[in-house]
């Protein structure tokens, strides 16, 4: 009777449990079509068993991402619990106030792991953290490559490319009609130049910052139209003019770059690291999984040494103020991002913001093409954008420039002229410059 009643007790206990789980709201997580977004999928069954916590993962294209994160955001519509962001809007979501601080998580013993290390998270902390409040625990502190297909660089007898003028003349060298029709068929480099979702703002930069250009100044003066800035549009002009890249590539974003690369119809592109094990897995780029390989993006020489620069981002989970579910939110960026989650997130293919994981020699070598390896030399040559309450507006300005050029509706010298007079209005309204 007894070893009944246990069975019953038992038995009763899981109803119970299972009815409190069932009670219990999924996660809603704002995530973009995305390397990121496969990875997610992949952790979700994952945390799902470990905690008992149902995830519900809401895909948004790419290009109304931002649009829609913001809208629901700013209207406190209590939509989403957790949302996949770039840190660079982080200034204007806490000014208005629809970002909920992770400080009273952190230091609530009840709530936080303690286990919690929040040092293996420094080295994306400061692009989350305002006035001493923590909103949001960083991700991917992404970055670029020189993605090239070593089957094509070898038949043609070419080395990769280390500085810009080399790149130019490999990206002449590779661009050919292969099969005799007159037709080119093979581009010797891709991008992704459509300012829908700043697509042309991401993509840029990597030319932008690798001729030195900067955005601000140190007195937040913006400075686009400053020589470097305009002689790395002229030059990325310049690949789409001489046909060295496809002819629709004004249309492109980072999805249509991946599927150029992947269809074996370009020699090169600069992309975000984040595509390495999109590329890498062969069910997926079947053409060229075994045919490429990655270098650090091309650099410029100055009195005589090699100086290698790229754009960059850094991407956090943070918790939406209107999010009736907020602890059960936070504990779930707080396992994402730990040794734990990090791990599973690096070996899936992601760049996680921590310390600890980056330098495990266990991770490194399962990482597609071992890549970490690479991202190590890079690293230092990385350059986030402005840290601004208006930053979303800047570059979306610099997007339209960077179209128009390509366009050829404007020169690359009045497209970033008119930006850099666009940019400084904006700063101005922002309270963040002075009227002249």
């Amino acid at each position: 009777m007894k070893h009944v009643w246990i069975i019953g007790l038992t038995a009763a206990i899981g109803v119970v449990l299972s009815l409190s789980q069932a009670q219990q709201p999924p996660l809603v997580i704002a995530m973009w079509t995305s390397p990121e977004l496969d990875n997610l999928r992949k952790i979700e069954p994952i945390y799902e068993e470990r905690s008992s916590q149902a995830l519900e993962i809401e895909e948004i294209a790419r290009d109304v991402y931002q649009q829609v994160v913001f809208t629901n955001l700013l209207t406190n519509s209590g939509r989403f619990d957790v949302v996949y962001g770039d840190t660079a809007w982080l200034p204007a979501l806490v000014q208005a106030g629809v970002v909920q601080s992770l400080t009273p998580f952190i230091t609530d013993p009840n709530v936080a792991d303690p286990n919690l290390n929040l040092a293996e998270k420094s080295t994306g902390l400061d692009a989350t953290t305002f006035n001493g409040e923590i909103y949001g625990f960083p991700s991917e502190g992404d970055t670029t490559y020189l993605f090239y297909r070593t089957d094509l660089f070898q038949e043609a007898g070419l080395s990769v490319p280390n500085t810009w003028d080399e790149f130019l003349a490999t990206a002449r060298a590779l661009t050919q009609d292969t099969n005799g029709d007159g037709r080119v068929d093979q581009y010797g480099v891709v991008d992704g130049p459509n300012a829908a979702g700043n697509e042309a703002f991401w993509n840029f930069q990597q030319f932008f910052y690798a001729f030195g250009a900067e955005f601000l100044d140190q007195n937040l003066e913006p400075v686009v139209n400053r020589p470097a800035g305009v002689a790395s549009l002229e030059f990325f002009v310049n690949l789409v003019r001489e046909g060295l890249m496809p002819p629709d590539v004004a249309t492109y974003t980072y999805t249509e770059k991946n599927i150029a690369f992947q269809q074996g119809n370009v020699a090169m592109m600069v992309q975000w690291i984040a595509a390495v094990a999109e590329l890498a897995d062969c069910s997926r780029s079947p053409l060229v999984c075994d045919k490429f390989s990655i270098a650090p993006v091309p650099g410029r020489l100055e009195n005589g040494q090699l100086v290698r620069e790229a754009g960059a981002s850094q991407w956090a989970w943070f918790i939406p103020a209107a999010s009736m579910n907020q602890v059960a939110a936070y504990k779930f960026i707080e396992w994402l991002t730990s040794v734990e989650g990090a791990t599973l997130w690096a070996i899936n293919g992601g760049i996680p913001t921590n310390t600890t994981v980056l330098s495990n020699p266990q991770v490194v070598e399962r990482t597609p093409l071992m890549h970490f390896r690479l991202l190590a030399e890079v690293f230092g040559g990385r350059n986030v954008p402005p840290k601004t309450t208006v930053t979303p507006e800047l570059a979306e300005v610099f997007s339209q420039a960077v179209a128009a050029a390509v366009a050829g509706t404007k020169t690359p010298q009045q497209a970033l002229d008119d930006a850099n007079a666009q940019m400084r209005t904006i700063l101005v309204n922002a309270g963040l410059l002075p009227a002249r």
